[in-house]
């Protein structure tokens, strides 16, 4: 088992729990959007000599794997937010549309080796869950749009062109 599989293990094991903790909410969605970055820059900083940034950043393999990983660490984060904390049964929804969502823009990313498919099957279903933790539960369709566009807006800027992968 390499060093990026037991750290995208840890990342999915760990951001459920961190949903249903009852800490600092700030703390929380803080340390749930930081455990997105593990993988890579935790490989960097232990394997310094070896690493080389298209290892992470441009290598087909980590970036179909990590965005599967993505999906899968949803669905986890999912079903025990909906078994655990009250979640509201709509919202569980919303999560697994965007979800799924994903998933299908993954596929074709997978397929297609093109980036540009990831930007209409933006990922937003982190965001929602941090969002849902910051108000307490209590998040207005509104908050949900502006999310939804920003995301939007992000992938655009980081997909849109197609990148070459090595």
């Amino acid at each position: 088992m390499n060093q990026t599989t037991v750290f995208s293990n840890l990342r999915i094991a760990t951001t459920p729990f961190l949903l249903l903790t009852r800490g600092s909410p700030l703390f929380m969605a803080v340390l749930l959007l930081l455990l997105d970055l593990i993988d890579c820059d935790v490989k960097k900083a232990w394997n310094k000599k070896i690493y080389d940034e298209t290892q992470c950043k441009k290598n087909f393999q980590y970036q179909s794997c990590d965005k599967l990983i993505d999906v899968s660490q949803y669905i986890v984060g999912i079903s025990l937010l909906y078994k655990y904390s009250g979640m509201s049964y709509s919202y569980i929804q919303l999560l697994l549309f965007f979800t799924f969502w994903r998933f299908i823009g993954v596929i074709f990313f997978i397929y297609y080796r093109d980036t540009r498919y990831l930007v209409p099957f933006f990922d937003v279903t982190k965001e929602l869950m941090v969002l849902w933790v910051i108000m307490n539960g209590k998040v207005s369709t509104n908050a949900i749009a502006l999310i939804c566009i920003c995301k939007l807006i992000f992938e655009q800027l980081k997909n849109g062109k197609k990148q070459e992968y090595v």
